[in-house]
């Protein structure tokens, strides 16, 4: 019997029984919707958070901190040496000093970086008010600094702010700690940075004030597959590197664990959609016991009721399983609406928390053959036992 045959008879048979059919097909869907929705939004935290951590160029970069500045010192030769390893495309500095800064009248506790203009674009810091670049005997403040040195209102930019600044022993040349009182600079822009109060200036700036040692480097890779590598030859000079790899990798663990335990709620119902869907393939197999042994009387072979029986239960699990993926992707955008709107009401920035790769729907697809497959298969085995005798003794 023709596979063409074979779809048409069982859609003639689910078409017959369209009540239970639809109850069934209704079934899978929300099984199938609800996994589809909770995953999809795993997927959407797992983006987000992932997004939030690491930039565009985020997987080629190593942050260089020292082990001890007294052994290995992370100064201008170390810069120019970690700079000229293999693998490595550019190396930038950066120093934290402690500092107070002051204008009209209000003084602030703030940290001071001294570092370089590629250093801050690595960082993604964007002006949102004046210039967001660096200048010789100029500043640029953060958000939280400017909001709170303009307190009375007004623009910051323009502005002279004085710096008392302290630069620890361990960056100084002689190990002793240094002082610089009452440093006037005027503020050239504020930048976006959801740091603690914060002052960038130039790092040579930062060097004429004593801190002829840095804080920490940012090493660019010239290629993602160089990273190993270099953070052997930078780990044997007898320095630390944090990577945003591992970060993300442990990100992804968590969510994992996440995405498990929300599978697992979505298996619950799909789990009540498989024994509805056992339910209607057994019922419609008792229905039609006398259709499949004049079949076997006919001389029809075994296999095209097996083909019968999993024809239904995929025309079944295939339309469950497409209703649910439309609804499941459906009610995400629409959440995901709802919780934008929110955001934005009460001031935030509006981020997508849903998330639907191609390859879940694929996924969910595939499983949705093999759940139907499988669940058709005790009605196939008790199919192939009808004697037909003993079903016309009985008519």
């Amino acid at each position: 019997m023709k596979n063409r045959i074979i779809f048409k008879i069982a859609l003639r048979n689910l078409r017959q029984h369209g009540l239970r059919t639809s109850l069934t097909v209704a079934g899978f869907a929300i099984g199938a919707a609800a996994i589809i929705f909770l995953l999809g939004f795993s997927y959407g935290l797992e983006r987000l958070v992932v997004s939030q951590v690491s930039g565009e160029d985020a997987f080629l970069m190593l942050d260089v901190a020292p082990v001890s500045q007294e052994l290995a010192p992370l100064n201008g030769a170390a810069l120019e040496k970690i700079g000229g390893l293999g693998g490595v495309a550019n190396a930038e500095p950066a120093v934290d000093l402690s500092a107070r800064a002051s204008s009209s009248g209000e003084k602030i506790d703030a940290v001071l970086t001294g570092t370089t203009q590629r250093y801050l674009d690595w960082l993604n810091v964007s002006a949102i008010e004046g210039r967001g670049t660096l200048a010789k005997d100029a500043v640029l403040v953060n958000q939280a600094l400017a909001d709170k040195l303009a307190a009375g209102g007004g623009s910051i930019v323009g502005s002279q702010i004085a710096l008392d600044i302290i630069v620890p022993k361990e960056l100084t040349v002689d190990g002793v700690a240094a002082t610089a009182a009452d440093k006037n600079f005027p503020v050239i822009g504020v930048v976006r940075d959801e740091a603690p109060p914060r002052i960038y200036l130039a790092a040579r700036e930062t060097t004429e004030m004593g801190a002829v040692n840095y804080t920490r480097f940012r090493a660019m890779a010239s290629d993602k597959k160089d990273i190993p590598s270099v953070r052997n030859l930078i780990g044997s000079m007898g320095y630390k590197t944090d990577y945003i790899g591992d970060t993300v990798a442990q990100i992804n663990e968590v969510f994992r664990i996440f995405k498990s335990i929300l599978g697992s709620f979505g298996a619950i119902a799909l789990a009540v959609a498989i024994l509805g869907m056992f339910n209607t393939l057994t019922i419609s197999l008792m229905e039609r016991m006398r259709e499949i042994a004049l079949m076997k009387v006919l001389g029809i072979k075994p296999w095209a009721t097996v083909k019968l029986i999993t024809a239904e239960a995929l025309l079944v699990g295939l339309m469950g399983t497409i209703l649910g993926v439309a609804l499941g992707i459906a009610g995400g955008l629409v959440t995901d609406r709802i919780l934008m709107s929110y955001a934005k009401s009460f001031g935030g920035s509006s981020a997508s928390v849903f998330y639907f790769p191609t390859l879940l729907l694929l996924l969910a697809v595939l499983a949705a053959v093999l759940i139907s497959v499988a669940t058709a298969a005790l009605p196939i085995r008790r199919a192939l036992k009808i004697e037909p005798l003993n079903v016309f003794r009985y008519e």
